[in-house]
């Protein structure tokens, strides 16, 4: 007698399951590139995607300053009402 299988059954099949791509060498860095950016980030600058790179990407600094920052204890992870 066959069995009916169900579309879910199916979904996981593994004649279905998708194969990893293997990745570029450009986009991934290697082990030794990820063990000399924990001493110096900068090595893993080529690899943040270019809408990374920008410093300030949503312009923050003219939204916020640092010392009104300070002031509102922001800091301590909440804000003091004066």
């Amino acid at each position: 007698m066959r069995r009916a299988v169900t579309t879910a059954q199916r979904a996981f099949s593994s004649r279905f399951a998708v194969q990893p791509q293997k990745a570029s060498t450009s986009s991934v860095p290697d082990r030794s590139t990820l063990e000399k950016g924990t001493v110096q980030p900068t090595v893993l600058k080529p690899f943040v995607s270019a809408s990374l790179q920008h410093e300030d990407l949503f312009n923050f600094e003219k939204l916020v300053h640092v010392d009104e920052m300070f002031k509102a204890r922001l800091h301590y992870g909440h804000k003091v009402l004066d």
